[in-house]
């Protein structure tokens, strides 16, 4: 998704070091950590059918959306709430529907 190493560590819970050290390992996630990552991308695979272009979603991700009460959807990645939450507004826009 283009999310710095900072970013995803702190959307997986899990600190900056020990998300690289498990890159360079390439250790697996746990099971929540896989769980995240997989809601994540099914948030990507929507935020592209809805927007197509990479760098569109991405600007969306990092734009305060007044649907989510002016927060920045990047920010709510962290919390399955704030996921379900992005994934409503993703829904929203490709049925039309601007809240």
């Amino acid at each position: 998704m283009g999310f710095t190493n900072k970013t995803m560590s702190h959307i997986l819970a899990i600190s900056e070091s020990t998300y690289q050290r498990r890159i360079r390992n390439q250790a697996k996630l746990n099971q929540d950590e896989t769980e995240k990552a997989i809601a994540l991308s099914e948030i990507y695979a929507k935020g592209m059918e809805v927007f197509e272009i990479k760098e569109d979603f991405e600007y969306w991700l990092n734009a305060k959306i007044i649907a989510l009460q002016s927060q920045k959807p990047i920010d709510l990645l962290d919390s399955m709430i704030g996921r379900k939450q992005v994934l409503n507004v993703l829904n929203a826009i490709l049925h039309g529907i601007y809240t």
